[in-house]
């Protein structure tokens, strides 16, 4: 008796359907999700990045894409809710400048106990990060 099931380790390309793991009917179903905005309902979307994709290059395409599906949909008002890339850029900012705080203090702390301005200005530039 031959299985139907894909075998995951052979060699098939063969791609399984919506009709392999679902069954499918053309109907209407009662609405069972509500979102709302300030009180009033609304349809949302989450955009989310893709796998290996960075989130702030992601978030800054759907928000120039936006005035064009804007412009296509007039008689629908878009907002934005929620940008987690913003977060993230804060955070990027954060780590920089904490590094470049510890260069600068490891610069005075070698200049204190060395008190030699060449010897700290070399592990100043030995220790510098390399997105400069």
């Amino acid at each position: 008796m031959a299985s139907s099931a894909t075998n995951p380790f052979s060699t098939s390309a063969r791609l399984p359907r919506i009709g392999d793991v679902a069954n499918i009917t053309d109907g209407y179903e009662p609405k069972r999700v509500y979102s709302y905005v300030t009180g009033l309902p609304s349809i949302t979307l989450n955009v989310q990045k893709g796998a290996g994709a960075s989130e702030v290059t992601a978030s800054h395409a759907v928000q120039d894409a936006l005035p064009a599906i804007e412009a296509q949909f007039p008689d629908v008002q878009f907002r934005v809710l929620n940008v987690q890339a913003d977060f993230t850029e804060q955070q990027l900012l954060g780590v920089l400048q904490t590094l470049i705080e510890g260069v600068i203090f490891t610069g005075v702390a070698m200049l204190f106990f060395l008190r030699s301005w060449r010897n700290a200005l070399v592990v100043m530039v030995a220790i510098q990060p390399r997105c400069w």
